[in-house]
């Protein structure tokens, strides 16, 4: 079973940072996983995200407006 993550924010910066980092996690860590990145207000609006960028898994919000260390990703993601 595969892991659904959402990267949702707009194309900065910060938003391609959380993507390298649950990049490499997702890779070290050998998690099977589904990855989008989307920057839509429509995706903004169902999460009811403040700040951005946001990293949602499984359709939760595990973090938004901050990049987390990967440590931290690794935790939110096992």
């Amino acid at each position: 079973m595969s892991l659904q993550i959402e990267i949702i924010g707009p194309a900065n910066v910060q938003r391609d940072l959380l993507h390298q980092r649950v990049l490499e996690v997702v890779s070290q860590y050998e998690i099977e996983a589904t990855i989008e990145i989307t920057a839509t207000k429509e995706a903004i609006q169902k999460y009811l995200l403040m700040s951005t960028p946001a990293l949602v898994a499984e359709g939760s919000v595990v973090i938004n407006g901050r990049v987390p260390e990967k440590e931290e990703i690794i935790e939110l993601l096992s």
